[in-house]
């Protein structure tokens, strides 16, 4: 059975952890906010993506993540 790969990446902020978990076909981006402030991310490789807490359908490269918000973003597709 294969393993998942998981892998942090730089998400700009030095207050937002991102982190990547592709298994075959599909790729998990959690991106979390260690801060008390509004955060910008920018993620050029998502085009389409669910937000795995809402169930929401989204297409935004640019993320704002409210103070100590967390989002789990499973791609739709992804930029070639």
């Amino acid at each position: 059975m294969p393993q998942a790969k998981l892998s942090a990446f730089d998400t700009g902020s030095q207050n937002v952890l991102g982190i990547r978990r592709i298994n075959g076909e599909q790729t998990l981006t959690a991106l979390f906010n260690f801060s008390e402030h509004e955060r910008a991310v920018v993620l050029e490789e998502i085009v389409l993506y669910t937000d795995l807490m809402t169930g929401e359908k989204r297409d935004n490269k640019v993320i704002y993540l409210k103070p100590y918000a967390f989002l789990w973003a499973m791609a739709d597709e992804t930029a070639e």
